[in-house]
């Protein structure tokens, strides 16, 4: 397989280069990345200083943005690489209408997909041979839900329960996998491998008791032993009959290795770890934080990017960099502020500028009312941004799961 084209030649415009800058390095001029919550331009001594007393760390600065004279001497070489830019991963402009039927076909693939998903599982569990076929067929229906929606089936897969987990997780990343190898520049049917390959990542750990894997609290070292099995298990379980491509064998059994050399199995680091094995790490660890278990509570998708940003020596950052491009800052279905005093739900990315996606206009803060429902382009009209990320709990909607895809459905 491939490496995924990559950018930074041919006069390519560069439009964002993300870094985590510590607070005694920050400087006037430099400009700080939604990531951090919200962006802006440091003007003046008194932001760093506010930042400063808020507690924070540091902030995610996007160096094309900076000015730089601003940035460190170890930042300054950094702002002329960036991942490819990505093709749309929705219709530009999608209308209502289509939205809402885009999203009610990814509803019903995610439902009629289950039964399969869970024979395969079976399948395994019982130490049969898994059928290449089915896995094909059910590849081949995501990855043409991405292509014709890709924020329909990646964001819908995120409403997980506890008697749904295993088997939304195996399609959510599969989804995920699909859409990060296209904008990351793989061919048709390495795309197809890829996407494979996350639906089958886990599947060793159908050889990991049910006790274990559905334990409300943290696993005893004993018990995570037992759990980090499941990679060679599945790597077992994928080399019977010899149908699986070696790609996806190597993610189910690599899916865990880190950059720094301390993940597992085989406490491989840097390139030794393959491309396809570093996407399904972000990918399958992107999904399980933004998705209820038994022992935590899901995080924001926008606070789990930002999270994964900090956990130094664990991905490829140029991986990251286009997983991002491909769920968006603001992925859909979150809750956002605007610079209006008004929230929003975000509806579609916006291919150029991730800080400014679609978001369907619904509440006044100022009047603490509902307002007539507006969709509203953040990239076409320059009167209103983005100011922050909201927790919908905050605003009282403890039923955002529910309430957001109903949302995306009005017409």
């Amino acid at each position: 397989m491939p490496h995924p084209a990559t950018e930074g030649s041919a006069g390519e415009p560069v439009r964002e280069k993300i870094v985590w800058v510590r607070m005694e390095e920050l400087a006037l001029g430099m400009f700080v990345h939604p990531l951090s919550s919200a962006s802006f331009l440091i003007a003046r001594k008194e932001q760093i200083q506010t930042l400063a007393e808020s507690g924070a760390k540091g902030v995610f600065v996007d160096l094309v943005k900076s000015a730089p004279a601003s940035l460190p001497d170890w930042a300054r070489g950094m702002a002329g690489m960036r991942p490819k830019p990505s093709s749309e991963t929705t219709a530009p402009g999608l209308q209502r209408n289509s939205r809402a039927a885009a999203f009610d076909r990814a509803r019903q693939l995610l439902n009629r997909s289950r039964a399969p998903v869970e024979r395969l599982l079976r399948q395994a569990r019982l130490g049969k041979t898994l059928e290449k076929r089915q896995v094909v067929d059910l590849v081949e229906d995501i990855a043409t839900s991405v292509e014709q929606c890709a924020s329909a089936i990646v964001s819908l897969s995120r409403i997980k329960t506890v008697d749904n987990f295993t088997y939304l997780h195996s399609l959510a990343v599969c989804a995920l996998m699909v859409n990060f190898a296209r904008l990351a520049g793989f061919g048709q049917a390495d795309v197809r491998e890829l996407g494979m390959a996350g639906l089958l990542h886990d599947v060793g750990k159908t050889a990991v008791g049910s006790a274990i894997l559905t334990k409300p609290g943290s696993l005893t070292p004993e018990e995570m032993a037992v759990m980090r099995t499941h990679t060679t298990a599945g790597h077992e379980i994928l080399s019977r009959g010899g149908h699986f491509p070696a790609t996806v064998l190597d993610v189910a059994l690599h899916h865990h290795e880190k950059i720094d050399g301390t993940g597992y199995p085989d406490k491989l680091a840097g390139d030794s770890i393959s491309v396809p094995a570093r996407m399904a790490a972000i990918a399958d660890v992107y999904d399980a934080v933004t998705s209820n278990r038994p022992y935590k509570e899901a995080s924001l998708p926008s606070e789990s990017l930002a999270d994964m940003f900090t956990w130094q020596g664990h991905f490829d950052q140029d991986l990251l960099h286009t997983f991002i491009r491909s769920v968006g800052i603001y992925p859909v279905g979150s809750l956002v502020r605007l610079a209006s005093d008004r929230l929003g739900l975000v509806l579609e990315q916006d291919a150029i500028d991730l800080t400014k996606p679609v978001v369907r206009v619904f509440y006044s803060i100022a009047q603490r009312a509902p307002l007539t429902i507006t969709d509203l382009s953040l990239a076409r009209d320059g009167n209103d941004s983005v100011l922050s990320r909201e927790d919908p709990r905050k605003w009282g909607f403890h039923d955002w799961d529910r309430r957001w895809p109903e949302m995306i459905r009005l017409d």
